[in-house]
């Protein structure tokens, strides 16, 4: 564990629907489309996905076209998802499953929408219109209410069958920005839980950000730095440029061991800093590594293999591989030696 670990952008594949989701596959090829149909109290300068103006209590029914370009009938599948933040700092409109909402949050989406009929099939080269309702809070909210509508198209069983153990299902996320007004929300963040955990089968340490505010975060840089408590060299150091937040969302900022090192049981302490909008925010929270955690999370770490704890190897600490070093020298010399004697003593 003790190393300083600098995480390049391991985010190659950009969010789905980074900022808000405009209609979209997660292939060219999903044989099937959503089309949003937008409602009068749709603002006249966004596209591509639903953004209403609405008033307490309200209650208002959005549709969309779903259409089937294959010839064979398909079953797709309807669900609300409220926005969230995921690991890589990207907000997400894909799932509820895993995602951790801020407990500042006054409406989740999700809980406002009613779909009436969640699993539709549509027959070859033609299409259905789905709806949905949402229902407004009866007291006023304060900046937006953020989700997607999440259409799947569901697998026959002639696909899951040539599929094998490899599966493509194919979704599409049209956005839902939901407003009582036009008024600007400030920002503001806090730091939630910090521990270790095992995250993709390596040892990994996680401070949870909390977006506390009903707003889009765009672009904030965080940084943490994970230190021994009293201690003031970093263990683990990242920093992520271009971090996005869903409104009333927590952002699990992890820092993964890649190299293998192991985490050590003691007491920690988690550093966050974090610069958006020309405004700074930092935090600091004390932690504890136990035994028994470290030794769970270090066994199923799938790299401890090659390393165990900064400077050893094979599981030997610097200074012993050094002796056997030196001694691994010392004795070549002492052959070496040996061999020249011998054969000046033969040529006498």
């Amino acid at each position: 564990m003790y190393k300083k670990i600098r995480l390049p952008w391991l985010v190659l594949f950009t969010a789905l629907l980074t900022v808000l989701p405009a209609v979209h596959a997660l292939a060219a090829d999903a044989g099937f489309s959503v089309i949003p149909q937008m409602p009068e109290n749709q603002a006249p300068t966004t596209k591509g996905y639903y953004d209403i103006l609405v008033q307490p209590g309200q209650e208002q029914t959005l549709t969309a076209t779903v259409s089937n370009k294959l010839d064979e009938e398909i079953v797709v599948t309807v669900e609300a998802v409220t926005a969230s933040t995921n690991r890589n700092g990207i907000v997400d409109y894909t799932t509820s499953e895993g995602a951790t909402l801020d407990e500042s949050m006054a409406y989740a989406f999700a809980d406002l929408v009613r779909i009436p009929e969640k699993t539709i099939s549509i027959p070859p080269g033609s299409g259905k219109t789905i709806a949905f309702t949402v229902t407004m809070p009866d007291q006023p909210f304060d900046g937006i209410i953020l989700g997607a509508l999440h259409v799947k198209k569901e697998l026959s069983e002639k696909e899951r069958a040539e599929a094998g153990t490899i599966i493509n299902q194919y979704s599409y996320a049209i956005g839902v920005r939901i407003a009582m007004s036009s008024d600007a929300v400030t920002p503001d963040f806090a730091l939630g839980d910090v521990g270790a955990e095992l995250h993709n089968y390596r040892a990994s340490v996680v401070s949870n950000i909390r977006n506390i505010r009903p707003v889009l975060i765009k672009g904030m840089q965080a940084r943490v730095q994970i230190l021994p408590k009293g201690g003031d060299t970093a263990i683990f150091e990242m920093t992520m440029d271009k971090v996005d937040m869903a409104p009333n969302s927590v952002f699990p900022f992890t820092v993964t061991d890649y190299e293998g090192y192991g985490l050590q049981p003691g007491a920690y302490l988690s550093k966050i800093h974090l610069e958006y909008k020309n405004e700074i925010w930092d935090f600091e929270k004390e932690f504890e590594i136990k035994a028994e955690q470290a030794a769970v999370i270090n066994e199923g770490a799938v790299n401890r293999q090659t390393q165990t704890a900064q400077g050893t190897s094979m599981g030997l600490p610097l200074w012993a591989l050094i002796l056997i070093g030196a001694g691994c020298l010392l004795l070549l010399a002492v052959l070496i030696l040996l061999m020249i004697v011998l054969k000046r003593t033969k040529s006498n």
